[in-house]
């Protein structure tokens, strides 16, 4: 059974300070005028120069190729040809990595 205590309105504890009535929108940005930064961003061509390497499972069915990823079985693709097929697994793999399409079921590995 829990002991009584007082409750307080605010569980935060009081170092962190919550009032954003102080807030500066755009607070860095003149410092990072002046030092500059080290943030990178790629462009998706510069990602693709990385040249990574995955497995993807494919058939050949009448006159199209169905294929998908070994890490994420649920998304399929098809292409007429085999190196179409490629270039949209090559899609998918961006889409599905770039974390803008929430709850991306995956396969894992487990030692027992």
């Amino acid at each position: 059974m829990k002991a009584k205590g007082k409750k307080t309105a605010d569980e935060l504890r009081p170092e962190y300070d919550s009032d954003y009535s102080k807030a500066v929108r755009g607070k860095y940005y003149k410092r990072i005028l002046d030092e500059g930064t080290n943030v990178v961003t790629l462009r998706r061509s510069s990602a693709r120069e990385t040249k990574m390497k995955t497995r993807f499972t494919y058939y050949q069915e009448d006159d199209m190729w169905i294929g998908w990823l070994e890490e994420y079985p649920d998304y399929r693709t098809q292409g007429e040809t085999l190196a179409e097929l490629k270039e949209n697994l090559k899609d998918i793999y961006d889409e599905l990595t770039s974390g803008r399409i929430p709850s991306v079921r995956k396969v894992g590995e487990l030692v027992v």
